[in-house]
């Protein structure tokens, strides 16, 4: 990780490149104890439900039936199953000519059908299940094992640091190119962002043995 963080400030600006250094350990701190939680986590449960009763359940008990947003997710869930063995997902419609959407109301942007998929010959199939080939519409009325998820856990981290720079650290693009840099170096689900303070800066200066130091909050 220090390594990759090496590579990314070799390409940052002269002017701010001891600013980033300053921040970046404390982010990569941040990076490595938020970065265990936030992932999605999907739970297999073999018992046969029909689609509306796996969704009561998965409800009850975590909190819905998978939602899928991209291929690795995809792959995750359908790693649960064997050969043409099928799971229920999230992803149903109302009837035949109404939008696919997801249990938990989550946007539908990403698909991944079997070939030939939905069927358009059996339009009361509205509730679709996964295995290694992709997604087939199902009648919800049959009986398959499932998958949950439990939503990621989100955490907001606010850090405090302070840097010492002879530029001007609150001029916009040297923020921009900063929080960029460090964003690049960093791992996994973490987003960060500046907190301006009530003048509407980021860094404070402050003097401490007639040295000049900008503290961030």
């Amino acid at each position: 990780m220090l390594m990759k963080a090496q590579r990314d400030l070799g390409a940052a600006d002269g002017r701010t490149a001891v600013v980033i250094m300053r921040i970046l350990l404390l982010f990569l701190l941040l990076s490595a104890v938020l970065g265990g939680s936030l992932a999605q986590k999907f739970v297999y449960m073999s018992l046969k439900k029909s689609w509306t009763e796996a969704q009561m359940y998965c409800r009850h008990k975590y909190t819905d039936l998978a939602t899928i947003t991209h291929m690795t997710e995809q792959t995750k869930v359908a790693s649960f199953t064997e050969g043409n063995v099928k799971v229920w997902i999230g992803l149903y419609r109302v009837n035949n000519v109404s939008p696919w959407i997801w249990s938990d109301q989550s946007d539908f942007l990403f698909h991944h059908w079997a070939v030939n998929k939905p069927d358009i010959h059996e339009p009361l199939q509205t509730c679709v299940s996964t295995n290694d080939y992709g997604w087939v519409d199902k009648f919800c009325t049959e009986e398959l094992s499932f998958v949950c998820y439990s939503a990621a856990v989100k955490k907001t981290q606010v850090l405090r640091v302070e840097v010492e720079s002879h530029e001007n650290v609150n001029d916009p693009e040297v923020k921009k190119n900063v929080l960029e840099k460090i964003q690049q170096a960093l791992e996994g689900n973490v987003t960060l962002s500046w907190r301006n303070q009530s003048d509407g800066n980021v860094f404070q200066k402050k003097q401490q043995n007639k040295d000049s130091q900008h503290t961030c909050h």
